[in-house]
């Protein structure tokens, strides 16, 4: 199974959306849940994606990690071509004992990641989004993406993760 991870904040709670799927070039999702803690459950933020890390400690609640064949997520995995500046994705990738691998689909170009990110361009617009990975090749995490069910810039199943966790 392969999930989609997005997370929001307010000054009361933080959530977590899991989207679960099976197929790159579908739109059915497997499953669709969501996780909220609040503030008080949290730690003070000292440690950089320190709320998104409580969270992951939740996935389980919907599935087992073992289960899970990789994870996409709306940030960065590396902020640096060396891969020694960690983006969320690094995180997540050490939190799960680097066994799941972690595709990082992001709107935005950052620099200092323009060796090891690749660029995808889909849909109508002249945008493209920037793929970064761990523990998957970045070529192939790009190729997957770009095939992903979709015409817009953003793959279906990424924007509904995106909308469902900012909607809570």
């Amino acid at each position: 199974m392969k999930i989609c991870l997005d997370f929001s904040e307010s000054s009361n709670n933080a959530n977590m959306t899991v989207v679960g799927f099976e197929d790159w070039k579908s739109d059915k999702i497997a499953f669709s849940v969501n996780k909220t803690i609040t503030i008080s459950d949290l730690k003070d933020n000292v440690e950089k994606f320190s709320n998104e890390l409580i969270l992951l400690n939740h996935l389980s609640d919907f599935i087992n990690p073992h289960n899970i064949e990789l994870i996409i997520i709306s940030d960065y995995v590396w902020l640096d071509n060396e891969k020694k500046i960690k983006g969320k994705g690094a995180f997540f990738y050490e939190f799960f004992n680097k066994n799941i691998p972690i595709i990082g689909v992001a709107q935005t170009c950052i620099e200092n990641v323009s060796s090891i990110t690749k660029i995808v361009f889909r849909g109508p617009t002249p945008d493209p989004i920037y793929i970064t990975s761990a523990g998957i090749d970045e070529g192939f995490s790009a190729y997957m993406i770009r095939i992903m069910y979709g015409d817009e810039r953003i793959p279906n199943i990424i924007q509904y993760t995106n909308k469902f966790a900012v909607s809570l």
